[in-house]
């Protein structure tokens, strides 16, 4: 089987997370409401309106 690095980090990221909140699911909610709230501007709730406001043609690609 392969290993995916991504998975890997993102389930050890997991595991961090439960141990800071004792494994307290009420803890481990709070604290991603309260990160939610501190990121609310970046967080994309309705993607189809974002994307009604923001066609491709009007963001930039990167170059090479």
């Amino acid at each position: 089987m392969l290993k995916d690095l991504i998975v890997e980090e993102i389930r050890a990221t997991r595991l961090k997370i439960e141990a800071e909140c004792d494994g307290d699911f009420a803890k481990i909610f709070a604290r991603a409401m309260k990160i939610q709230e501190q990121y609310k501007d970046q967080v994309v709730s309705d993607p189809v309106a974002w994307a009604k406001e923001h066609p491709p043609s009007a963001i930039p690609l990167p170059t090479i």
